[in-house]
């Protein structure tokens, strides 16, 4: 991905007509959530101005050092007071028919049970989880590992609050934009009809 991403930052890469930022955005938008806080860091200029460009209201936090997903997470805690947040990931692409489905069923799925959710496929977290605050204790209280997405789900059971997934559906898939080929697939198969599955790569 380096020959792409020296050139362009990984969330503005176009995958259809858009790019990745501006989809996750559409889908956010979409799911009726009306603030949203992009956390970016250094030489990110370019994906902070696409971001607000592309919702003006949008509150952008950055990392003044490079770090993992958990530094991100902790960084955007000021802003969130008590209430529960979603956290979207962009290079997680969520294909579906109604570009806010996943992400409305996973905010029904917390309205009902409370606790964590996630949107998942297989085993897998697909890129979109709510939170309640707690999780900020659990990921404080000790060794947190590598500071993924795994990591975090993992204090999240750590909570004691329930969590709940929500499985992608058929005409779903979620394809992690990581490697080139997974990128080359993105951009030239987007928008046509999907299975519900997901497609890591095998690094993973």
């Amino acid at each position: 991905m380096r020959a792409l991403t020296d050139a362009v930052p990984l969330e503005l890469l176009p995958v259809g007509e858009r790019p990745l930022l501006g989809i996750l955005l559409d889908e956010i938008r979409g799911a009726g959530l009306a603030q949203a806080i992009l956390i970016s860091g250094p030489e990110r200029r370019p994906v902070e101005e696409y971001a607000r460009r592309a919702w003006p209201k949008i509150h952008v936090a950055r990392q003044e050092t490079p770090g993992n997903l958990v530094g991100a997470l902790q960084r955007a805690r000021s802003f969130l007071a008590d209430e529960p947040f979603v956290l979207a990931i962009p290079t997680f692409l969520i294909r579906t028919v109604s570009p806010a489905g996943p992400m409305e069923r996973l905010m029904k799925l917390y309205a009902q049970h409370c606790g964590h959710a996630f949107t998942a496929v297989r085993e897998l977290a697909a890129g979109r989880c709510i939170f309640s605050t707690s999780i900020f204790t659990a990921l404080e209280s000790g060794d947190i590992g590598p500071g993924d997405l795994p990591t975090i789900l993992q204090a999240a059971g750590r909570t004691g609050d329930t969590i709940r997934s929500d499985m992608l559906q058929p005409g779903e898939e979620c394809v992690i934009i990581e490697t080139l080929a997974n990128y080359q697939n993105a951009f030239f198969e987007y928008g046509r009809p999907v299975n519900a599955t997901c497609r890591p790569s095998e690094e993973i």
